[in-house]
């Protein structure tokens, strides 16, 4: 790690997932205790002085109790980022078919409900914000680069598999390694709706948001998309104040069908 530091590179993000063994087994990821018992001290021995640590939670057999634990474990530590993510059955993974022929167990929705609505004051306590759907930061950590996705600014993707965005549109690196050298400079690039994107990206944000900044975007919907915001406002799912809008926490529990609601206008 401190050759990474010397080299130039100046943050870490560390995928644990959890310190429990029977959860990552659950997962299917590999665990190899040595490494997990040492992974926090050598974190906190090394020059970085900005990391990033990623938890699952809501894996079947997971308690409420295992998953503070392995949260206090980071927030005893000296990490400055958590992203803390619900697991999801997503199609076509080896997960979901194993749920769909019964070989295992799906996501435990009602731990993950609960954890939602208690989590973001309880990482308040400790002087994490919650910034974004799945992250959490202290003041000065947010992540620029995960920022530059929901702000819908332009990146390059470099290498196979890799996602971009630039002027001319989005585009996706093949996977596979042949295809990707053989294709490299034949791009092809995807122009989709900007209404569309600005609903799926924008309002993962959970910082304030300066309404003008976007709303001229959606040219006649305008009228409607600040009529939809106060009514959310007055059902207490947002803030709308003087041209300022922000999720509660509480939203997050209904995000994915609130931000359908507004790209369906």
């Amino acid at each position: 790690m401190n050759e990474l530091h010397n080299a130039g590179i100046n943050r870490l993000s560390v995928g644990i997932q959890s310190f429990e063994e029977k959860n990552l087994t659950t997962l299917e990821r590999i665990f190899h205790k040595k490494n997990y018992d040492s992974l926090l001290n050598n974190l906190q021995n090394s020059k970085f002085s900005n990391i990033s640590c990623d938890l699952i939670y809501g894996i079947p057999g997971q308690t409420k109790e295992t998953f503070y634990e392995d949260l206090r474990k980071l927030l005893n530590s000296k990490i400055q980022h958590l992203s803390l993510y619900s697991l999801t059955a997503e199609k076509n993974t080896p997960y979901f078919r194993k749920i769909r022929t019964k070989n295992a167990l799906p996501p435990n929705e009602i731990l993950q409900s609960e954890i939602l609505e208690e989590i973001s004051p309880f990482l308040k306590s400790f002087g994490f914000y919650h910034y974004e759907v799945s992250n959490f930061a202290k003041e000065g950590f947010y992540s620029k680069h995960n920022l530059k996705y929901w702000t819908m600014e332009y990146y390059l993707g470099l290498g196979a598999g890799a996602h971009g965005f630039t002027p001319r549109g989005r585009y996706a690196n093949s996977k596979n390694l042949q295809k990707y050298f053989d294709k490299e400079l034949n791009l092809q690039f995807d122009s989709p709706s900007i209404k569309d994107e600005l609903a799926l990206t924008l309002f993962r944000i959970f910082l304030p948001i300066q309404l003008n900044s976007f709303l001229h975007i959606y040219e006649e919907k305008k009228e409607e998309v600040e009529k939809l915001i106060q009514d959310w406002s007055k059902k207490g799912i947002c803030t709308f104040h003087n041209g300022v809008f922000q999720w509660n926490n509480t939203s997050i529990l209904h995000l994915d069908n609130l931000i359908f609601e507004l790209a369906n206008l």
